[in-house]
């Protein structure tokens, strides 16, 4: 008997959702786990979408994250787009901030960990216009919630 596509509501829960704000400015919302392989997929076809130069990334995580291969596979596609993107990575934990942290001693300065509650100085970093702010956090916002991570996003 052929399987039976169930509404989207329905699915197996989703670790990580990934959309584009405007043409340059793509937000990331993480769950509690790591993307599978498919939502990877899918998270770095977004990503390539972005256009030109000047790039943007916000990312919200209530504990998930890339393994090691993928972060490599995002590190090649930053590159790929002729400069690295500008990212601002907001959560709740210390240990995903220290490893930020540990990313710009070592790799860049384009990346910066901010807490929930530092979420302007996210979007002052991020360099974001009023209008862009407001995309940005609806965005993220919608994205929490079908994730079910708003409260642990603080959003």
């Amino acid at each position: 008997m052929p399987a039976v596509a169930l509404p989207e509501e329905q699915r197996s829960h989703k670790n990580v959702l990934v959309s584009l704000a405007t043409p340059k400015i793509a937000v990331a919302v993480y769950g509690e786990s790591g993307p599978t392989e498919s939502e990877w997929k899918e998270y770095l076809r977004v990503l390539s979408k972005l256009e030109g130069s000047g790039n943007k990334l916000l990312v919200m995580t209530a504990g998930g994250g890339p393994n090691t291969i993928q972060r490599e596979e995002l590190e090649r596609l930053t590159v790929s787009l002729d400069e690295q993107v500008r990212a601002a990575i907001v959560t709740t934990s210390r240990v995903v901030r220290g490893i930020v942290t540990a990313l710009r001693w070592f790799r860049s300065d384009n990346y910066r960990a901010f807490d929930p509650k530092d979420l302007k100085a996210a979007f002052t970093y991020l360099q974001l216009s009023d209008a862009e702010q407001t995309a940005v956090r609806d965005l993220a916002t919608t994205m929490a919630e079908r994730l079910g991570v708003r409260e642990a996003v603080r959003l």
